[in-house]
């Protein structure tokens, strides 16, 4: 039974000193913007958004309401070390809670959030500020979406010209005009049988076989012969 209420004392001692160490980290010293300790920029703005003692500070210190102030610390402050002591006017909160500026040393190597452009802000472990503007959050340069490279256009090879060749023009072709043929004139019975015999001829050699060879006929033989004297009896006739 002894050794139990030892052992319960003992468990109910190291919780005491526990929650005790536990209050005593949570205490913010005296003057302190935030009303409990943060490590990043990130937990900074989510106590801003929650706690409205802490947002009304901040706002009316800055001269931001809670959201745009919550948004820009998310965005712009960074957790940091300062690098070499210096003094800075720093502000705090009264006793009868009005902001109050005085001058204070800062040691090297003690927390604190500083800006993008290295400028230091608030007290890292207070977040007391160490100015009282803020400065401008760069511009965002917009990002071109990427394009793809079009593919180099396709060489084409030029398309050797064939030159024709001339076309030699067409041989002009005269055509002559044809000649009277002159035809001696013939006198007396000459006139008259000389046409008889032709057409005696032309009448004895129009038919044929069926070959197509003509034949002379008998009757065109026997006026073709009785021309044929008549003419030369003339002729002698003509000489005596």
């Amino acid at each position: 039974m002894l050794v139990r209420r030892f052992v319960m004392l003992f468990l109910c001692l190291l919780l005491s000193l526990a929650a005790a160490a536990e209050a005593a980290k949570a205490k913010m010293p005296p003057g302190s913007f935030l009303t409990k300790p943060v490590g990043s920029a990130s937990e900074l703005a989510d106590l801003i958004k929650q706690d409205k003692i802490t947002a009304s500070r901040y706002s009316k210190h800055f001269g931001m309401d809670a959201p745009a102030l919550a948004q820009y610390f998310r965005e712009n402050l960074r957790a940091s070390k300062l690098d070499k002591p210096g003094r800075y006017t720093v502000y705090f909160i009264a006793e009868n809670g009005e902001i109050v500026a005085h001058k204070k040393n800062l040691k090297a190597g003690i927390e604190t959030f500083v800006a993008w452009n290295g400028q230091i802000i608030l007290e890292g472990k207070c977040g007391n500020p160490v100015t009282k503007t803020l400065p401008k959050p760069p511009e965002k340069i917009a990002v071109a979406p990427l394009i793809e490279p079009s593919p180099p256009p396709a060489i084409v090879e030029p398309v050797p010209v064939v030159a024709e060749a001339p076309v030699a023009p067409e041989p002009t072709v005269e055509v002559l005009a044809e000649q009277p043929v002159e035809v001696p004139k013939v006198k007396g019975i000459q006139q008259l049988l000389i046409p008889g015999l032709l057409a005696a001829g032309a009448i004895g050699f129009a038919g044929g076989s069926e070959s197509g060879t003509p034949v002379p006929e008998p009757a065109g033989l026997l006026v073709l012969g009785t021309g044929g004297i008549s003419l030369l009896a003339y002729c002698c006739k003509r000489r005596r």
